[in-house]
């Protein structure tokens, strides 16, 4: 199994994944009990931070929740499947449309099909084509021991598929530390996004939270205007997208907020 302290762990690429901002993300987590994140994603702070006591992973998307549920209870059919993946234009294509039309109905056959479609998609975004860059094929897929540390990091993590209203409410308590990265304004996401009136129900919702909470979010003057008074930090790093050849990643800014 690998070490969890020597490499980080990466599932898959996402659209707002945060690898890029994980080392400013792990110095800022506070003391705690319950660990929770509202908007899962890819879990990539969840993945390679230190276990807590009680952890817990929710996203709206039940796709999603389904993947995370297979890595955690099915890992070995998960691995089977992965065996006889290919990498190709083709297949990416045709298993995007069969999951976009809803036709595939097994749920370990689905998160085959998912897995596969945002690993070989443009930055990990589910609409983002077919992705071409100069690795080898078979670095885009997933090894064996990585799924295998990945099952055992999940394996006494809560796995919730709600939306943000409940789960902060039933997890929250003075012991609780959330790391809050929802959908950032004005932009596409894979799954959903949030409407203005979510965003500043999200915010509502976390100032009367009895616990500490990290929230990561676009620069933008409605964030600026909903935190107002809380600790916000910027941050400039590569984007969430896959370098292609000699170019050069973009940047993107990040505004890092917190009630501690």
């Amino acid at each position: 199994m690998l070490s969890l302290k020597r490499k980080r762990l990466c599932f898959f690429g996402y659209l707002g994944g945060k690898q890029f901002l994980l080392k400013h993300l792990l110095n800022l987590i506070p003391m705690h009990k319950i660990y929770c994140e509202p908007f899962g994603g890819a879990a990539t702070l969840l993945l390679n931070k230190p276990p807590s006591e009680v952890e817990v992973y929710n996203d709206k998307c039940g796709d999603l929740v389904n993947l995370f549920l297979a890595a955690r209870d099915s890992p070995e059919k998960l691995l089977e499947k992965f065996k006889f993946l290919v990498y190709s234009r083709k297949l990416h294509d045709e298993w995007r449309k069969s999951f976009k039309n809803n036709s595939i109905k097994d749920p370990i056959e689905r998160a085959v099909r998912l897995f596969y479609i945002l690993r070989t998609s443009y930055a990990g975004d589910f609409n983002g084509g077919w992705q071409i860059g100069n690795k080898k094929p078979r670095s885009f897929m997933l090894e064996e021991s990585v799924l295998k540390a990945i099952h055992e990091r999940l394996k006494n993590v809560y796995i919730e598929c709600d939306d943000f209203t409940r789960v902060i409410p039933r997890w929250d308590s003075p012991e609780t530390f959330f790391y809050v990265d929802p959908p950032y304004v004005d932009t596409e996401n894979n799954f959903y996004n949030l409407s203005y009136e979510e965003h500043c129900n999200l915010a509502n919702l976390l100032s009367h939270a009895k616990g500490k909470w990290l929230l990561t979010y676009n620069d933008h003057p409605l964030i600026r205007r909903l935190y107002k008074g809380y600790k916000i930090s910027r941050v400039s790093v590569a984007a969430n997208a896959v370098k292609v050849c000699n170019e050069k990643r973009a940047k993107l800014t990040h505004l890092i907020i917190r009630n501690y």
